[in-house]
């Protein structure tokens, strides 16, 4: 009994911190999406100029 609420509360505790992780991720996978957009298209304005 006492093992089944342990792991039901870690458990808990992991969906918390994936909760978390995933409310930072939500702004850092926008950052980061913005960031390679902004390096893709330099690479590609690179790679005409070369041409």
């Amino acid at each position: 009994m006492s093992f089944r609420k342990k792991s039901l509360d870690k458990a808990v505790d992991w969906l918390s911190k994936i909760g978390i992780l995933f409310m930072d991720l939500e702004t850092v996978a926008l950052l980061g999406g913005v960031l390679f957009a902004t390096i893709l298209s330099i690479i590609t304005l690179k790679h005409t100029d070369v041409r």
